[in-house]
C-alpha cells in the first residue's frame, strides 16, 4: 500500500511537470515557427514576443480577460 502511494505521488508530480512544460511549449510555438521559417526570424520573434508582453503588461488584470474574450468572439 505504501509503495502504491509513493508511485501515485511520483506520477502526480511528473504529470504536473509535463503540464507545465506543455503550457510553455504552447506559448512559445508561434515564436519558434517564426524563427525557423523567416530569414532574420530570431530578431522578428523576439520583437513579437516583447510586443505581446508589453501589450499585456500595460492592461489591468481585470481587462485582460475581457479583451481575450472579445478577441475570441471576433474570430468566431
Amino acid at each position: 500500500m505504501k509503495h502504491l502511494l509513493l508511485k501515485l505521488a511520483v506520477a502526480a508530480r511528473c504529470a504536473g511537470r509535463i503540464r507545465g512544460t506543455w503550457a510553455v511549449l504552447k506559448e512559445l510555438a508561434p515564436y519558434l515557427a517564426i524563427e525557423l521559417v523567416l530569414p532574420g526570424g530570431t530578431v522578428i520573434a523576439i520583437l513579437c514576443w516583447l510586443y505581446r508582453r508589453r501589450r499585456s503588461a500595460t492592461r489591468p488584470v481585470a481587462q485582460q480577460g475581457s479583451v481575450a474574450r472579445n478577441e475570441l468572439n471576433a474570430l468566431a
